[in-house]
């Protein structure tokens, strides 16, 4: 017989027109080319079927049913060897919808998983430990042997494969009755401290329901905590967190009275903080870092002052802390803070307030802001706003930048003299040294235009009017002005 007609020999004897193939046909297939070819032609022309078809459908009913019989015999009835002679390992013997009895070993079983796992589906151990189950096994043709060595538990089939890879309650679905309220803490205490080596800033920020849900954890929480997540931690770390320091709280949790308490725990409990520490730390970001966003919203629209004002009523100004709300600035209000930090908080007398003044001072009382804005950098300016005519800027310790002239230095000199002190020339002569030069704000000019010499700056300003000798300090020292 021509090979060649094979296929179309089979046609006609499914279609009816013959009754068997040419006599031995089968006899002569000592290499088993025409099986493969009639195999061939059942799967991909008469059943048309893809690779999940075979797997469900191929067995030895059908192949007798498609009058190929004689063609399974010579494969010692095996479905498997047949279908394996024509696809070379396109399926798994154990794939097809029965396996030949004593089949299978234990050794096989774990091969088969293995396989499936990680040739098969290519399964990466999250997506593993979603779908693994009964369910999963039994679809992929395992239970059997699931059933056989290891008394139907999928875990203990899975963890003789891969040993202490994964822990049972990582499955989707673990056994009826796994679930102890003891088991369930040693369970997250494992998962917190050993698996994710959280810190307890970390826990707070991603303890919540969906993170319990990731980590399988979600059942006990629902049999045991009535679903709070909280009450769960809780049982684990008993009073070493507070609820509202979870990052999500539940539904109407917040209250003003317990936003309240938990400023207050946060501020005076958790972080030890003094007055000085809030100024330079209470802000927005600092309550988000808290997780205290929340409340502010909801009672202080949104005003991180207001909630610490309700907290501790007047005890800070708004302008103290370290971030103050946009627009919050107008010049009448900076004025006000600038008189109440120097009559009220610091209580500065003109001397103290002449010596301390300077823009590092007012940066220090977080007044920088409508200092720029408003006295363009001049720290001079916002205080003369404050007192008209009260001080001249030379007299404060810190002056401008190429502030002086020597003929500003001399002015000031006789506004010191005449008007502000008002010395007769035996006074004046009395007490006028480089300390007394220093002390009234002009030792910047007196080293810069007269080279410290206190009696070149007085003669510069009463020429010819005073000798060096009239000077109570040169009558000790004739030379430099060390101590006059």
């Amino acid at each position: 017989m021509d090979s060649i007609t094979i296929e179309l020999i089979y046609q006609e004897i499914l279609d009816g027109k013959r009754k068997r193939f040419p006599s031995n046909t089968w006899n002569e297939d000592i290499n088993f080319e025409l099986s493969r070819r009639v195999t061939k032609y059942l799967i991909n022309h008469v059943l048309q079927w893809d690779q999940d078809a075979i797997r469900h459908g191929w067995n030895q009913k059908l192949i007798q049913k498609m009058k190929l019989s004689t063609v399974l015999s010579k494969y010692n009835s095996s479905p498997y060897a047949m279908l394996n002679d024509s696809y070379p390992n396109y399926v798994k013997e154990w794939e097809l919808g029965m396996a030949p009895i004593n089949f299978w070993t234990k050794l096989k079983a774990l091969e088969a998983l293995k396989w499936t796992i990680e040739e098969k589906e290519q399964l990466t151990h999250q997506q593993l430990l979603y779908i693994y189950g009964e369910k999963w096994l039994k679809f992929h043709k395992l239970n059997t042997p699931c059933g056989m060595y290891w008394s139907g538990s999928p875990y203990a089939y899975l963890n003789e494969l891969y040993p202490n890879q994964f822990k049972e309650w990582q499955l989707s679905n673990v056994p009826k009755g796994f679930w102890t309220k003891q088991k369930a803490l040693e369970i997250l205490q494992w998962t917190i401290e050993k698996k994710e080596k959280l810190t307890e800033e970390q826990l707070l920020n991603v303890f919540d329901k969906s993170w319990l849900t990731k980590h399988r954890l979600s059942s006990p929480c629902k049999i045991f905590w009535k679903n709070s997540p909280y009450a769960m931690l809780n049982a684990l770390y008993p009073s070493r967190f507070k609820e509202w320091q979870l990052k999500k709280v539940p539904m109407n949790f917040w209250t003003i009275k317990k936003s309240l308490e938990a400023l207050k725990w946060t501020i005076e409990v958790k972080g030890k903080l003094s007055d000085v520490d809030i100024k330079n730390l209470y802000s927005l970001e600092w309550l988000n870092q808290q997780n205290l966003r929340t409340p502010i919203i909801k009672f202080w629209k949104d005003s991180p002052y207001a909630y610490l004002n309700d907290l501790y009523p007047d005890k800070f100004k708004e302008w103290e802390l370290i971030s103050t709300p946009n627009r919050f600035w107008t010049k009448q209000k900076a004025l006000k803070a600038l008189r109440w930090t120097i009559e009220v908080k610091e209580q500065l007398t003109h001397e103290e307030l002449k010596r301390t003044y300077s823009r590092k001072w007012i940066k220090q009382h977080k007044m920088i802001v409508p200092l720029n804005r408003f006295w363009k950098n001049s720290p001079y300016r916002m205080l003369n706003d404050l007192y008209p005519g009260r001080f001249k800027e030379w007299e404060l310790s810190v002056t401008p930048y190429n502030y002086w002239t020597k003929q500003r230095a001399l002015e000031a000199l006789k506004w010191t003299i005449e008007v502000k002190e008002q010395l007769a020339y035996e006074e004046l002569l009395k007490i006028y040294t480089c300390k007394w030069l220093i002390q009234n704000g002009l030792k910047t000019p007196l080293e810069k235009f007269w080279n410290s010499s206190s009696y070149a700056m007085l003669n510069d300003l009463y020429p010819n009017q005073f000798s060096k000798d009239m000077l109570n300090g040169y009558r000790y020292l004739k030379k430099g002005c060390t101590k006059n």
